[in-house]
């Protein structure tokens, strides 16, 4: 009896230590999975945040310059013109160009993209590249009262609109323009408008 008693009481620690060496090993297991888990959540992470750096520092960011009307008199039709320039160091897909002129005092609070305008065809522009964009200006079009008020510095020409381009990380973004045009100087001036001057990307 002793002796059966001394076994029953063996087999129950040798079944207690292979219980416990099964849970000795399942838990190392799960501070493995566990670590694996973190190694691969930071692995994604610094993969999210290379690649928000890259678009950060690479991504194509479309803006306006130069703008000019060109061999342009109050008697003839003339024909004026920007850049569109790629600041960023990949190459932008222009999507859409919408641009505009109003003869005003100043620009109205909402633009209106509606109505009658040149656009351009899908074209591509290199980091760092530019594309001249021309447009036509036909002053015979313009009313007598409104020529004179610009003549007179009384009312002033603004060209204004925006362009949808691809990135080529494919986000989409829509950039806003406007510019003043001052008969006295014949010169251009960009004038701050949050309405018609913005940066935003485009979402479903």
């Amino acid at each position: 009896m002793v002796y059966l008693t001394a076994l029953y009481v063996l087999a129950a620690t040798l079944s207690f230590l292979a219980i416990w060496r099964q849970g000795q090993i399942a838990e190392r297991m799960a501070r493995i999975a566990q670590q694996t888990a973190e190694a691969a959540k930071r692995s994604a992470d610094a993969a999210h945040d290379t690649v928000a750096t890259l678009k950060a520092s690479e991504s194509a960011f479309i803006t306006s310059e130069n703008w000019n009307l060109e061999d342009f008199s109050w008697g003839e039709a003339g024909q004026g013109s920007m850049d569109l320039v790629n600041a960023g160091s990949t190459a932008a897909r222009i999507i859409r160009v919408i641009l505009k002129y109003e003869i005003v005092e100043c620009l109205p609070e909402t633009p209106n993209y509606t109505g009658d305008f040149p656009t351009s065809p899908t074209l591509f522009i290199a980091g760092k590249g530019k594309f001249k964009l021309k447009f036509p200006l036909d002053p015979i079009k313009i009313e007598k009262e409104l020529l004179a008020a610009v003549l007179a510095g009384e009312k002033f020409i603004y060209f204004y609109g925006l362009a949808d381009y691809e990135t080529l990380f494919r986000e989409v973004y829509t950039v806003g323009f406007v510019a003043q045009y001052h008969y006295s100087t014949q010169q251009f001036t960009l004038p701050t408008a949050p309405n018609y001057t913005y940066h935003r990307r485009k979402t479903e």
